[in-house]
């Protein structure tokens, strides 16, 4: 990934980041550090496509982040400062559908040994049949890191990942 210059400046004036520059490279993890404030949402939400830049430039394998943001979905995942689930699915649900979303293999015997291994991984395999809405705060937070990790991601972007956890789940997960 590389970053080039990348500013929002929000229509009150308020300016939350002034120009990133950051180059990325494969097999890399990457944390942006900073007090409330400096700006670390509003860089994740414009390298995820939820914000327009004001200026700057971002490419992911080459492909324009800001312009072409259709053809970077299928490659990136994302878990969100906050859970984005649904109370009346079950992880396994969530992760099938997300699954599909991103159009990865449609192999089910290839999905679903993803799926299982993804739900173990992230320590939520013992409550696969749980509907999302009566996990508790860090199995939701499993759960959604689970959904950013799914479907062949090729680079996956964590807003506050661990928020909500204990200890051990912090561990377990990372």
């Amino acid at each position: 990934m590389k970053v080039t210059g990348l500013i929002k400046e929000y229509d009150t004036g308020l300016r939350a980041v002034n120009g990133i520059n950051l180059k990325l490279y494969a097999d890399q993890i990457f944390c942006l550090l900073g007090h409330n404030g400096a700006g670390k949402t509003s860089t994740i939400n414009m390298l995820t496509g939820l914000f327009q830049p004001t200026a700057g430039s971002a490419e992911v394998f080459g492909i324009d982040m800001i312009n072409d943001f259709d053809k970077v979905r299928n490659l990136m995942g994302f878990c969100p400062q906050h859970d984005v689930l649904f109370d009346l699915l079950t992880p396994m649900e969530h992760l099938e559908i997300f699954y599909d979303f991103k159009g990865a293999d449609p192999d089910p015997k290839v999905k679903d040994k993803e799926i299982m291994k993804l739900l173990t991984d992230c320590g939520v395999d013992d409550k696969k049949h749980d509907l999302a809405g009566q996990l508790s705060g860090g199995n939701k937070r499993k759960l959604s890191a689970a959904i950013a990790l799914c479907g062949g991601s090729k680079f996956v972007v964590f807003d506050e990942p661990t928020s909500g956890m204990d200890l051990s789940a912090r561990r377990q997960l990372w």
